[in-house]
Parts: C-alpha cells; structure tokens; sequence
C-alpha cells in the first residue's frame, strides 16, 4: 500500500505543467468557468427573451443585462424564461460566490491553516526545507502523514512543492520557540531539524526540550487533576531527531543533557547522512565479503580516497563493525590531500582508535598518477580482502579517480564503492566498468542522498526492533542477577540514554558479521517458531558459540575504546571512563566470558522475534 502510494507521488511530480497550474489554482479556474458559460447562456438568454417578446436589444444592452445576472440584478423577468437565462440565474451568482469564497480564501490562508494545525496530535515538524526537508516531506505525507514545514527563506524554491504535497508551511525562522509553539511541536510526533546549520539544528532541539517540559508542567498543574486517573499518565511526546554532520559537535550533543534526557515525554536522537551513508554501504557490501571463517588467512584492508567527513565515518563504521573470527585487525588506509592535517584532527577526537585496528594515512593528490600505481598495490596484497572506497567530495572528481584507479587495475578481486551524492547522474557511468585487462569490477556507489535521508532510516524501525529486543534481554538476564533498576542501562528503551541505544544499535549491526563467519546469513521468516523460539542451533555447539563469543567481546572493546573509554581496576568508573574488561579475550573473567556466549546463544531466538530466521549457506569449516 505503501509503494503504492509513493508511486502515485512520484508520478504527480512529473505531470504536465498545464495541469499543474490547474490544479495549483483550482478554485480561479472553475470562477472563470462559471463566469463564461454563465455569461454566454445569459446573453443567449436575454436574446431569445427579447425575440419572443418582440423587443429588439442592442448588443450592449445584452451584456449590460447579462452583468447585472452576477449581482443579482437582472434576472427577475416575467415567464415564459428561456432555459438558456434560468440556467444562467443559477450559474452567474454561483460564479459571484466562488469568486468571493476563494477571495476570502487566500486573504485568510494563514488563518484557515492555524485553525487546521489547532486539530493536529502526533504529527511531524520538519524544520528546513532543503532537498532533505522536502524528501522526508514527501515520505511522511506518502503515508498519509500530518506535516508541518518550517523554512525561514521566502524565495526557498521547495516550499510551494511541499504545499503541493498538502503540508502546513510556515515561513518563520524554526529557532524561535514562538515558531516551535505555534507548530505544536509539543503535541508532535516527531520534530525533525535538517537545516543546514548544525547549530541551528541544535537550539531547535533545546528550545523543543525547554518547550516540552513547560507543556508537561502545565499539564500536571492544571489539567492532569482533573481527569479519571487511569488518562493522568498521558501527556505531550515529542521525538526529536537533530541532524549534526559535524562529529565532533555530535560528540558534545550526545554528553548534552537533552540528549541524556531520561523523560519519557521527550527524547532526542542525532542524525547523521556521513553516518547513516557509511552504515547502509558496510550493510549493503560488507568488507568480508561472504565472510572470514575462523581458518582463514586472509586479513580486511579498507583503502579509503578522500579523508573529509564522508571518509571519516566510514572508517569510524568499519571499525566498529571490522571484528572477524580469525583475530586478524581491520587494516585501514586513508589517502588524502591534507592527510596529516585531518589525521591529526581525527586521532584527537579517537585518540585510541589506533588501538582498534592497524590505521595509516598517505598524503597525496587523488590523480597522481604514482599514488594511483600506490593504491593498486595495496589492492594486490596477498592474502588481503581488499575494499576500494572513494569517498572525494566533488562527483566528477570522484568519478576520474575511480576510472582511473580501474584502468590501473588488472583481474584484481577487489571491491570497489565510490561515494556519489546523485546516483542518476554521473554514476551512471561506473555500470558496467571493467578494469584494465577487461575484465568486470564490483562497482557499487553509496551516498545518493534520497536513499540515505528516508524515513526508515530516520525511524530506524526495523533496527530498532532488534536493538530493543537485545536490551530487553539484556535487563531481563541482569535483573535476575539483582542489578538496581535506578542503574543507567536498566532503563526502558523509551527512556534509554543515547550511548546505550547506540551500542544496543552496534550490537544488532554485527551479528551479520557473526552469521558470515560460520556460513550463515538471516532471512525473512513466513512465520514466528512456536512459543518465539527458534529451531536453529549452532553445529559443534561449544565450538561456533566460542568463536562468536570473541568477536563480540573485540566489538564491545572497539565500541569502548572508540568512546573514549580506557582500561581501569575494577569496579568501573563511570567518570573517568575505565572499565577492567578492556582486556584480551584470555584474560576475562569466566563470568564476563559467559555473558558473551549467552548473547550469541540467544541470537537466534532474538533474530526469530523480528520474525527473520538463520540459514546456513555452506557447511561449517
């Protein structure tokens, strides 16, 4: 139903600019339709009545008759009336009236509007409408959404597209709590900030938040006494997803208190497209490629062009993701004009990150033709999974590099990604590459910006799904262990902190990454295995769960030390970040090692309840 919507959206986007225009200005049109065929049957009219009557009217008479019908001063006339005037005494005012009604229309849009958003509950406000604004626009009102739009620029050329659309468009400056109330983002599904400043973006958040508690406060004051106590839990929810591209201002927002806030009413979540783009593209083409068994030689080596944001947050994915059964560390290359200068920048916002995989910079210019031959060779490592990733900011340059890259190779089988920000433009031109001895290379692209900025990735719904369902576990096992529910992680997923959805989200992100490594891989179950369990079990049952139970134990620690965390004595300390489990697999204690095997043996039953299911697709080494 869904699809079918969105088909029908998109083929309204291309109609004919004719009857765009008519639609746009509907009411004008069926005003001036009325006005001319109750002016043509009037005149009509008054000629046949004059004629049966033996009056003789000049022309000017008649059109002075026929404009009086449309002020009802005309048409009063003894009968027998021509069918021709009776129908035009009935078309001529309606005319007046249509005219006047849509008049009072567009003199009172504003208004009209107000009066609409006064009725909405549980809609979403996005806030800047640039191309972002308005795909997410077109998404929510796809599926039937209430949107609200808040665009500061009067000349944006995607305002009159989104009212197209039948959202509410206010033209005011979304930074303003006044603006924030008047949308009633305190009665707000979601409130969305995509403007193009991340500071912007941020106070939009604070000022939601500020609003928000104000709303809740007058709630409980003056409204929640006077109703049946089963409705006094209910209140405003607003969800407020803020786009940071910058990472390190993104760091500081996580630590912030809205960020952190653990009010059910409220909660706010940080949107990335570097994020969202690096995360789809590992998910979609995997560095292990069908996967790295235990035995298996052959280390991952990701080979990044282009060191900026893009680039930045790929490595940042694949090192968190890059923890495979046979212990060998992700090898990382980043290539770029300022390396050392962005090098230095990124080691000083993850100063560990060297402690999570083997990191090396080059500095040099994309089409030189030397660091090409450079790139090739590292490509041609042996026992290496190599990953090409070009991640330059500008298309075109994009594209010569990857040709010229690809003509440099020979029968290499390497993977090959390229960042493009338009996938119908020039990226239409990798389908189909070949490298330089003719043969076919994998070349996919990532990063088209209208599959990166969706509503499913915005919502998270289906990853969500399975993060929730590890947390809920995961407060299960340890409340029966007697952990306090006043503990951070203890808390429902409504009212979880950011760090801990965020690390329950990693967690769900790599059991594909487990799966590949014994010959497995998910699929959509028909249907949900008796009492949710599922049927799967691990072949060699120790063996399998113990080479699962090491990689998410290198995950966890590359998830800590990627968040600034370090080694400590125990017990941990929350305010100085140590933790005493920052250690090698051998050195665990057996209690911590079983957590890590109950996970994985839970796998299974976690994957049956977002109805998908395992299936082994070759035997286990």
């Amino acid at each position: 139903m869904v699809s079918g919507q969105l088909n029908r959206k998109r083929r309204s986007s291309h109609e004919p600019p004719a009857r765009k225009l008519i639609r746009r200005w509907r009411f004008e049109c069926a005003v001036v339709l009325l006005a001319l065929l109750g002016g043509v049957l009037g005149y009509l009219g008054f000629l046949r009545y004059g004629t049966a009557g033996g009056e003789v009217r000049s022309p000017l008479d008649l059109l002075y008759l026929t404009a009086q019908l449309f002020t009802l001063e005309s048409g009063a006339v003894k009968p027998p009336v021509p069918w021709q005037l009776e129908l035009a005494r009935v078309l001529a005012p309606l005319a007046t009236a249509t005219a006047l009604l849509a008049a009072m229309a567009r003199i009172f849009a504003d208004r009209v509007e107000m009066l609409r958003l006064a009725r909405y509950r549980w809609h979403v406000v996005v806030c800047g409408l640039g191309r972002k604004g308005y795909q997410l626009v077109k998404e929510f009102r796809a599926v039937r959404w209430r949107v609200v739009a808040i665009e500061s620029d009067e000349e944006n050329n995607w305002t009159e597209a989104c009212r197209d659309l039948g959202a509410i468009v206010l033209v005011a400056d979304a930074t303003d709590a006044s603006v924030l109330a008047k949308a009633r983002v305190v009665r707000a599904g979601h409130v969305i900030a995509v403007c193009g400043d991340d500071g912007a973006n941020i106070e939009i958040a604070v000022r939601c938040h500020q609003l928000a508690g104000q709303a809740r406060t007058h709630w409980q004051n003056r409204v929640k006494r006077f109703l049946p106590r089963p409705w006094r839990r209910a209140g405003p929810n607003v969800r407020c997803h803020v786009q940071i591209v910058d990472l390190q201002l993104s760091d500081l927002f996580r630590r912030h208190a809205v960020c952190n806030n653990l009010d059910p009413h409220f909660s706010a979540e940080i949107l990335n497209i570097y994020e969202n783009s690096s995360r789809l593209a590992l998910m979609d083409h995997p560095l292990d490629g069908e996967g790295i068994p235990w035995n298996d030689n052959r280390a991952v080596h990701l080979v990044i062009v282009g060191f900026g944001r893009m680039g930045q947050s790929l490595a940042l994915q694949a090192a968190r993701m890059g923890h495979y059964a046979n212990g060998k560390r992700l090898r990382l290359t980043a290539i770029d004009r300022d390396a050392t200068k962005r090098n230095r920048v990124f080691t000083n916002r993850y100063p560990q990150f060297g402690q999570v995989c083997d990191f090396e910079v080059i500095e040099g210019e994309s089409d030189d033709p030397e660091l090409q031959g450079q790139i090739v060779d590292l490509a041609d490592a042996p026992e290496t999974l190599t990953t090409l990733a070009v991640c330059l900011d500008d298309d075109s340059e994009a594209l010569m590099c990857a040709l010229d890259i690809l003509h440099k190779l020979s029968g290499l089988p390497t993977q090959f990604l390229v960042r493009m920000t338009d996938e119908a433009g020039l990226a239409s031109l990798l389908e189909g590459a070949v490298d330089g001895s003719g043969q076919p290379v994998n070349v996919n692209t990532f990063d088209a910006s209208e599959s990166v900025v969706t509503l499913e990735m915005l919502l998270k719904h289906e990853l969500d799904r399975l993060a929730q369902s590890i947390h809920d576990d995961f407060r299960e096992n340890r409340r029966k262990e007697g952990r306090p529910e006043t503990d951070k992680s203890m808390q429902p997923w409504d009212t979880l902190c950011s760090d801990f959805r965020d690390s329950n989200r990693q967690q769900a992100d790599h059991i594909p990454v487990k799966l590949r490594a014994i010959g497995c891989r998910t699929e959509r179950s028909g249907s949900s295995e008796p009492n949710g369990r599922s049927t799967f079990r691990f072949s060699g049952e120790a063996d399998e769960v113990e080479i699962l139970a090491r990689m998410e134990h290198a995950r966890w620690c590359a998830e800590r030390l990627l968040a600034g965390w370090t080694y400590g004595p125990a017990p941990k300390n929350v305010a100085k970040k140590t933790h005493p489990d920052l250690v090698d697999w051998e050195d665990l204690s057996d209690q911590i090692k079983e957590y890590d095997r109950e996970f994985v043996r839970l796998i299974p039953d976690l994957l049956e309840s977002v109805d998908q299911r395992i299936v082994r697709c070759r035997p286990t080494s």
